[in-house]
């Protein structure tokens, strides 16, 4: 499955307003920033988008430029037919997965524009239209990377609060690119004006609205006697609010949404330095993807990974530890853990990654690892299943090796 980035409906502007811009307005800004991402990036990518973006024209110069699309369908559509849904199941990232599914082809843009739509009938026998242009992938992948896209913003958050992906790593400063588009700052002023003009203009109507309800007939029968005894007191206070509402949104409309950011600032616009940044974000991300390796190895002896599984893993890498050296090997024996159940599950990964025969970073020594009163708590259980490497090699209280020096190709 190629991989996808997620977007809202607020990364675009309303693709009404910028129907006669075309890819000369808003868009074009959005698709040089996706073109950038696009070139680096290795694998195919999968931009999954919330349907308040819904723009068959946008979909066709993404899909042109290379982009694969995957979003919700908008609008009012035909219901499927009930015998056109069938069941569909698949694994998706350790996860089973089971959708009533109907698929069918759909043409936009007068036949230019070819997608797959994928209807997924919910328990209440609601029907949800997603769309989609990747080929190749089956329709459950697709349902279900959809439903997940907010995973993503899980993932920085979960980043930010356990590795302070968001950490400031040095002062220093660079120069910034002056040409890069950013909002007008100018028009947040505006803006502000605009709405205080509004909420003036609705208090004189609300007013005005009342008066004319308590209007009594037997004295001002016509609309034309109420404008005349009100004229002065409410009537002219509103024509006034109003004429100032369309004086500042002619203002607002000579001022352009965007600019560049020399434009934007008075001083020479700069930014953190990236190289050290990059590096240390590389880093933590590498440390997020072995950490979910980690959870995939425990999924199959723990029930709770799904709640739990991350929380186990960090706290059984934040472990006491003891390294001992013997006959070639550099066992690693975690402390157990704050119950014999977690003892267990960790104890099992570790036999996971026993099988594997790593070796330590520089050297020939083969890691082993195990973890205190796992042998125990199994008896206790009554689990007479073996999840230790073999005796004779797994021992880690042997004598330690004489020569532990030497060069291995890292596994």
């Amino acid at each position: 499955m190629t991989s996808c980035a997620s977007s809202r409906a607020s990364d675009y502007a309303d693709p009404r307003s910028d129907e006669k811009q075309g890819p000369s307005g808003v868009w074009a800004h959005h698709l040089h920033r996706l073109g950038i991402i696009r070139h680096a990036a290795l694998p195919p990518l999968c931009r999954a988008r919330h349907n308040g973006g819904w723009s068959p024209k946008l979909f066709k110069l993404l899909i042109d430029d290379h982009w694969d699309i995957l979003t919700y369908r908008k609008g009012k559509t035909r219901k499927v037919s009930g015998r056109a849904f069938q069941e569909h199941t698949g694994t998706i990232d350790g996860r089973k997965v089971m959708y009533k599914l109907a698929e069918k082809r759909v043409r936009f843009l007068g036949g230019k524009l070819k997608l797959r739509q994928i209807t997924v009938l919910g328990e209440d026998g609601y029907q949800t239209n997603i769309i989609a242009s990747k080929e190749g992938v089956l329709s459950v992948e697709l349902v279900c990377r959809m439903f997940d896209r907010w995973r993503q913003e899980n993932y920085f958050k979960y980043m930010k609060e356990e590795f302070a992906l968001d950490a400031l790593v040095e002062y220093g400063d660079e120069a910034a690119d002056p040409n890069r588009m950013v909002p007008n700052p100018k028009r947040k002023a505006i803006d502000k004006e605009l709405n205080a003009a509004k909420a003036d203009l609705a208090k004189l109507e609300r007013e005005y609205g009342a008066a004319a309800f308590d209007n009594k007939e037997e004295k001002r029968r016509t609309v034309r006697g109420f404008k005349i005894a009100n004229g002065g007191a409410i009537g002219k206070p509103l024509r006034e609010a109003r004429e100032k509402v369309q004086s500042i949104v002619a203002r607002r409309k000579a001022i352009p949404t965007r600019v560049t950011v020399s434009e934007a600032l008075k001083d020479k616009p700069v930014r953190l330095r990236t190289e050290t940044k990059r590096l240390s974000d590389t880093l933590k991300m590498i440390a997020y993807q072995t950490e979910t390796a980690l959870v995939d190895l425990l999924r199959p002896h723990y029930r709770r990974t799904d709640n739990e599984g991350r929380t186990l893993i960090a706290s059984a890498l934040q472990s006491a530890a003891e390294l001992k050296l013997n006959d070639g090997e550099l066992c690693v024996t975690l402390a157990a853990q704050s119950s014999p159940h977690r003892t267990r599950a960790i104890h099992a990964v570790c036999g996971e990654l026993n099988k594997i025969g790593a070796c330590f970073p520089g050297t020939n020594l083969r890691l082993r690892f195990d973890v205190v009163g796992a042998e125990v708590s199994r008896r206790r259980n009554g689990d007479c299943q073996d999840l230790s490497p073999r005796p004779d090699v797994d021992s880690c209280h042997g004598k330690a090796a004489t020569d532990p020096r030497g060069v291995c190709q890292d596994i």
